[in-house]
């Protein structure tokens, strides 16, 4: 399993995307402990 985290990322235009941060399950539950408040929207594919 892999846990993609959504990240709003700031462009070079000044405007915002959101990136996917892919990483492996026990990270992504690593992440999401550490910064709930952060990630709060997960997804796991």
């Amino acid at each position: 399993y892999f846990v993609v985290y959504p990240k709003a990322v700031k462009t070079a235009s000044g405007g915002f995307a959101i990136e996917l941060i892919r990483v492996s399950l026990l990270e992504g539950l690593f992440l999401h402990i550490l910064l709930a408040a952060q990630f709060s929207n997960v997804c796991f594919f």
